[in-house]
């Protein structure tokens, strides 16, 4: 039981069970040959390192001694409602709101909570947001759309 509170285990182990999954899933397509690959050899490859390196990690974290951090569970309600918060309303409200909406949730994983420091991120980080996203990569989204669909 002690092993499994070493730090890096767990996270080795999803590492290699996802990339045993990819490797599985990428076998449905042809995989070619390397001059001429097919749609299946990219996330073969891909699958293989990232079991490869999730198999390394787990084997390092047998040797380490270091445990397991404490688990945050306010965090991560935070930040996973946060990111449910924004998919529910960015259609609602509009990027910029449903982004200020998703800074100051997901700012609740932190105690105590920085109002100002949010307050600010959300000012120069939801109009940056919506430059990028919008504006330089033609994500469809208005900035605001208060009672929209």
């Amino acid at each position: 039981m002690n092993a499994l509170l070493r730090k890096d285990l767990l996270a080795g182990l999803a590492a290699l069970a996802l990339g045993a999954a990819v490797v599985w899933i990428s076998l449905d397509y042809r995989l070619g040959t390397p001059a001429r690959m097919g749609p299946g050899m990219f996330p073969l490859a891909l699958g293989v390192v990232l079991s490869l390196s999730g198999l390394g990690a787990a084997l390092f974290a047998l040797r380490s001694v270091e445990p397991a951090p404490a688990l945050r569970v306010r965090a991560m309600l935070a930040v996973t409602g946060a990111l449910v918060l924004f998919a529910l309303t960015v259609e609602r409200l509009g990027f910029i709101p449903a982004s200020v909406i998703l800074i100051f949730v997901s700012g609740l994983a932190e105690t105590p909570v920085q109002w100002r420091a949010l307050a600010l991120l959300s000012v120069i980080l939801a109009p940056a947001a919506y430059a990028l996203f919008v504006v330089f990569l033609g994500i469809p989204a208005p900035a605001f759309a208060w009672g929209a669909p």
